[in-house]
């Protein structure tokens, strides 16, 4: 009887102790352990919207490959590059006006001495400028004219007779028209409705450049004394030079007017009406 009792009491015992364990089991909690609690997982992790992968990333519209690269709108191959319409050959080409180039042929094409009175001496076309430097001067003041033009008082027309003188010929009769006078063809054509080249007009045109008001050594001050006092010159056709050196011609007076053009001083003084080399 007694075993009985204790065998019933220890069961009793085993049952509440199992019932008190499982109400306090660690898998049933609403604050779990730290070693895998709910905090564990947060919305404050790593993974946040300002990690490394940012819209100010390397990749930005600020990268290396911008509109100011070294590919710009101004880089070597440019408007103003070297082939450009004022190239290195200065104007010399077929097609073009250039006192570079009318200077070259008449220099080299026109090499007859300039006689002191009289005809151009030897069998070359008569020299019609004492320098390059001197011809290009002059050219520089002569009106441009239309290329190709054989008349006219214009570098166009000298232009288009050095050309001839230099490669066809023959330059005894190209090499007058070359010069500061323009030997007929090049000269200004007459206004009185005659056939005349008006020698004194192309004189007198750049006389007053050269040697007019404003200058270091004026010779004439207006047109209208220019002209008068040419009206009085005698010029002397062929077989007499284009220019001389000496005699009271317009002649002579052509010869000191280029010569002005490098030496004013000495030359614009020649080319008055008293002169002392032209008379």
């Amino acid at each position: 009887m007694n075993w009985t009792r204790g065998i019933g009491l220890t069961a009793v015992v085993m049952m509440l102790g199992g019932a008190t364990w499982l109400g306090c089991g660690g898998d049933d909690s609403t604050t779990p352990s730290p070693g895998d609690g709910g905090t564990a997982d947060t919305g404050t992790s790593d993974d946040t919207g300002t990690g490394d992968d940012t819209g100010t990333g390397g990749d930005s519209s600020t990268g290396g490959d911008s509109g100011t690269g070294n590919d710009s709108g101004t880089g070597n191959d440019s408007g103003t590059g070297n082939d450009s319409g004022t190239g290195g050959d200065g104007g010399k080409e077929a097609g073009t006006l250039s006192c570079d180039q009318y200077c070259a042929d008449t220099i080299a094409a026109c090499t007859g001495d300039i006689p002191a009175t009289g005809a151009s001496v030897g069998d070359a076309g008569e020299k019609q400028f004492t320098s390059l430097a001197i011809c290009k001067a002059v050219c520089a003041d002569y009106a441009p004219g239309t290329l190709g033009a054989v008349g006219g008082d214009t570098l166009a027309c000298r232009q288009y007779h050095a050309g001839v003188a230099r490669s066809t010929g023959p330059a005894s009769t190209h090499c007058p028209h070359t010069g500061i006078s323009g030997g007929g063809p090049c000269t200004a054509s007459p206004t009185d409705g005659g056939t005349t080249p008006d020698r004194c007009a192309t004189f007198c045109n750049l006389a007053l450049k050269q040697c007019g008001p404003g200058t270091a050594s004026q010779a004439y001050a207006t047109s209208t004394e220019c002209l008068a006092a040419c009206a009085g010159f005698t010029f002397e056709g062929p077989p007499t030079a284009e220019i001389t050196t000496a005699g009271d011609t317009l002649n002579c007076r052509q010869y000191h007017l280029m010569a002005a053009f490098g030496d004013p001083a000495t030359h614009c003084p020649h080319i008055r009406v008293t002169s002392t080399p032209c008379k």
